[in-house]
């Protein structure tokens, strides 16, 4: 039986070398390297004369010494510019296209007030994010409500300020849109938010291909107080097979169609949600996880590889455009973006506290932060460069973990890097999209963040300290 295990083993370890040394063959050949790891300008980073990152012209080691570690570091020229790049990409095809801020990808208040003054609606998703929102100064009729479960008081709020639409998830929702609009005798605009035969469909929305949708529009119809001006489709979330884009386009187009034959309505937008990919990260799959349990990393991304926001919005209006001319109107076309616009223009930076060797003889670099600041590293894979040591060119083998107290505190699992020592900075890159929304003070204050214009830097978020740990209780 050992023998058998053992050959198993030994298959499993030539296939995932296979596969890794078939990726890295790719990498080197299409991809722009420094050091054997994907060169800082895909990031808008560069390297100063002694080998260290800078961002957005400033140098990491002011900023540690500025405002310590950990700590984020907004990129506001590269946010600025994945923005106009995104926008001009699908507002060349279609004059009447807006972008929606989506809230829960990064609600950090100096990134979103970014975006707002370059024209964006807030896309929010719950009562905070709506209340986030009205307190940035955002008027009710530049703000787009989703979210599967919305309170009765977020429905009231939402109804208060006059929001442009609420897309409503079920039919108990809207009901509840009925039942408060009829309170204060105003109506309202509504979408219907559906799913199609591709992406998500769990929790979310009504689907078109069951008659769910249908059912849900004929009760808008019915409802004194609400008028169907759109429908809403989010396919999911790290969409990079354009091919599943458009067809989720397309059925939602042909059933627009066919409410405004059927029903008589005449559509306003169509909201066709966020979840693009994004080039320099990659979602883990069984062979990245098989190859870290045999010692091996995870494969990285390949950028030239990914479909950018060009070849999607090129796909989507090959096959939109004969569908939006049968529509009554032309009609807005909302997209929210999310990460494809946060993700690369914000780095988190750690400190190494402690190094140690591993029973395998292999290095471990302890930070002074882990998975409750990074939890999208649980499911993606993210560039980590050694932030002051960007011209070492020798690399080990090591692995990174957090300060946490338990074995799932994983920051990186055997990357190539300069043989790191106390002291040290490394750059978590891509930290723009889900990091900070869904961090943690589990065991240690949450970081600060600091923004990046113009050449300086300056505080955006005070480091959390103990006293707001535990400010609640009693």
């Amino acid at each position: 039986m050992a023998v058998i295990d053992g050959f198993k083993r030994l298959v499993k370890r030539q296939w995932v070398l296979h596969r890794l040394a078939r990726t890295q063959r790719r990498l080197i050949r299409r991809s722009n390297l420094d050091n054997g790891r994907l060169s800082a300008s895909y990031w808008s980073c560069g390297t100063s004369g002694d080998g260290c990152l800078t961002i957005g012209g400033v140098d990491v080691r002011d900023l540690v010494r500025e405002y310590g570690t950990p700590l984020h570091v907004v990129n506001f020229k590269r946010l600025r510019a994945d923005h106009d790049a995104f926008l001009a990409a699908f507002r060349s095809r279609h004059e009447r296209v807006i972008l929606g801020t989506s809230y829960k990808t990064n609600p950090v208040p100096a990134v979103l007030q970014e975006l707002h003054g370059l024209g964006t609606f807030a896309e929010v998703i719950s009562d905070f994010e709506l209340w986030l929102a009205l307190k940035l100064g955002v008027p009710g009729a530049r703000i787009i409500f989703n979210g599967p479960g919305k309170s009765l008081g977020a429905i009231e709020r939402a109804v208060d300020h006059r929001v442009w639409t609420i897309n409503a998830d079920s039919v108990d929702e809207i009901r509840a849109v009925e039942q408060v609009c009829a309170g204060r005798s105003f109506t309202q605009s509504v979408g219907l938010r559906v799913t199609t035969s591709v992406g998500w469909q769990s929790q979310f929305g009504m689907n078109i291909g069951t008659g769910q949708a249908r059912a849900a529009a004929d009760l808008v119809k019915s409802q004194p107080h609400l008028k169907l001006t759109g429908l809403h489709l989010h396919l999911g979330n790290g969409i990079d097979d354009v091919g599943v884009f458009v067809e989720g386009v397309a059925e939602t187009i042909e059933f627009a169609i066919g409410l405004e034959q059927g029903l008589g309505v005449e559509l306003d937008y169509l909201d066709l949600g966020g979840g693009f990919a994004v080039p320099t990260v990659r979602k883990l799959d069984a062979w990245d996880l098989r190859a870290e349990s045999l010692g091996y990393p995870a494969r990285r991304p390949i950028p030239e590889e990914a479909n950018g926001v060009e070849e999607f919005a090129r796909a989507v209006f090959a096959r939109a455009r004969p569908l939006l001319v049968k529509l009554r109107r032309p009609v807005r076309l909302i997209l929210e973006p999310g990460r494809a616009i946060t993700s690369q223009s914000q780095v988190l930076l750690m400190s190494v506290i402690r190094v140690k060797t591993l029973g395998d003889g292999e290095r471990a670099a302890i930070l002074d932060g882990g998975r409750n600041m990074t939890m999208p590293l649980g499911w993606e894979y993210h560039e980590i460069l050694p932030a002051n040591r960007m011209a070492d060119a020798r690399l080990d083998r090591q692995s990174l973990f957090g300060p946490l107290c338990h074995p799932g505190d994983v920051v990186g699992l055997h990357r190539r890097m300069p043989p790191l020592e106390q002291g040290d900075v490394v750059a978590i890159m891509d930290a723009g999209a889900y990091f900070v929304p869904n961090q943690t003070n589990f065991s240690s204050p949450r970081p600060a963040i600091a923004g990046v214009r113009d050449g300086s830097a300056s505080l955006l978020r005070g480091r959390e300290q103990y006293e707001d740990m535990v400010k609640h209780d009693w």
